[in-house]
């Protein structure tokens, strides 16, 4: 089962390097398991490395079964045991701090989430080449935080210093992938405001001369990304007609063209004269994507236990309105499988009288794909076990 946390916008397939792997792999044991492993492992003083890869086992788990504040507490724990190892083991560590800033995301704590990430990237700084590829992967995240906040001038900034270093660095792949960050800065900016065009155009004529193989998936990113925003600026574009730009474009993973925006309605609310978001409000939705494109058979899997509001059935009707790239299937396929969870979160804060965290400005929308890997084999039926907007 994959989980991807954290990138809004996807990095190419393929990779100059072994960066730090952010997508994180759940093997479906049961939370006892997990959970034994890690106090077994920790009682016979394990090796930190084990430490590390336990922890974000269970934590991986916890996250699963929809407990966030305990996977976030187990991240803690072994942060503060392993942190000071990042010298000896850089990337595991980088690994867990980063884990922990997502789940700290995800839990409304964005302060934490952005100081988490740069840890991260001082984590692999303290035992690798610090003008090497990894370094300069883990950065383009932290730029991916200062995006996530608004923060765009620094955002792009780094960026455009991180695809010069490739550039020169000779990874095409890191290169193509901080430009088209850039790009979908600029074009989505100029899809509101005329003043944003000349550099958007600049930025799309640079990442199409491009010419490496390495490149060549985030090429056809920028395609479907003026598919997207065509969509988003003209209400009368006929979806299928726009479709027809990228309809030589067959992917053998699924590529999402276009999703309407969920209205989250009143699940933000007042209580004793403060806003507060309703308690773990997620639910996990199974669908298909078939070949062409259009999403069926979608099924509610589970939600959590007091999760509530129109806003449930509003994702379930966006999700089904979504168009994705058609798919390369083999013959008699009846597409992929896909299992997602739909979070609410929103940002809290202490407040000024006691250490009790509030809710504060509008909540949002964050995706994670929960897919098994068996289920998101092509050709998958209809026999199959069940399994950030």
């Amino acid at each position: 089962m994959l989980i991807l946390l954290l990138l809004a916008l996807a990095q190419p397939a393929a990779s100059p390097v072994a960066p730090t792997d952010q997508t994180i792999t759940i093997t479906g044991v049961s939370l006892k398991v997990t959970g034994d492993a890690l106090e077994s492992c920790l009682a016979r003083a394990c090796p930190p490395a084990e430490d590390i890869a336990t922890s974000m086992t269970h934590a991986e788990n916890q996250l699963i079964a929809g407990d966030l504040q305990g996977a976030r507490t187990t991240l803690l724990k072994s942060t503060g045991r392993n942190k000071p190892h990042a010298k000896k083991l850089p990337v595991p560590v980088s690994n867990l701090l980063f884990f922990n800033a997502e789940v700290a995301s995800l839990s409304g704590l964005t302060d934490s989430g952005r100081i988490g990430t740069i840890d991260s990237l001082s984590a692999l700084k303290a035992g690798l080449p610090k003008d090497g590829p990894q370094v300069a992967t883990q950065r383009l995240l932290v730029a991916d935080v200062f995006r996530r906040e608004g923060r765009y001038p620094t955002a792009v900034k780094m960026y455009d210093a991180i695809a010069d270093q490739a550039a020169r660095s000779g990874w095409p792949s890191l290169q193509a992938a901080a430009m088209f960050r850039s790009l979908a800065f600029y074009a989505t900016a100029a899809s509101i405001s005329p003043a944003y065009r000349g550099e958007a155009r600049r930025r799309y004529a640079a990442l199409r001369r491009l010419t490496t193989p390495a490149s060549q998936t985030v090429r056809d990113a920028s395609a479907l990304l003026e598919a997207k925003l065509l969509i988003m600026s003209d209400t009368k574009a006929n979806i299928d007609d726009v479709l027809q730009q990228v309809k030589t474009k067959r992917t053998t993973t699924p590529m999402l063209v276009m999703m309407p925006p969920v209205d989250l309605g009143t699940t933000l609310t007042r209580t004793g004269g403060t806003s507060s978001i309703t308690r773990n409000q997620w639910v996990d939705f199974r669908f298909r994507i078939t070949g062409d494109g259009t999403v069926e058979d979608i099924e509610q899997l589970t939600r959590a236990p007091n999760a509530q509001g129109e806003w449930i059935e509003r994702a379930q009707r966006a999700l089904a309105d979504r168009r994705y790239l058609p798919l390369a299937l083999p013959p008699g396929s009846t597409g992929l499988w896909r299992r997602e969870r739909f979070m609410v979160v929103a940002d809290q804060v202490a407040s000024d009288r006691s250490r009790i965290r509030t809710h504060v400005g509008k909540p949002r929308l964050h995706i994670l794909d929960l897919t098994p890997d068996a289920d998101a084999e092509l050709g998958a039926a209809s026999n199959l076990s069940p399994r950030t907007q």
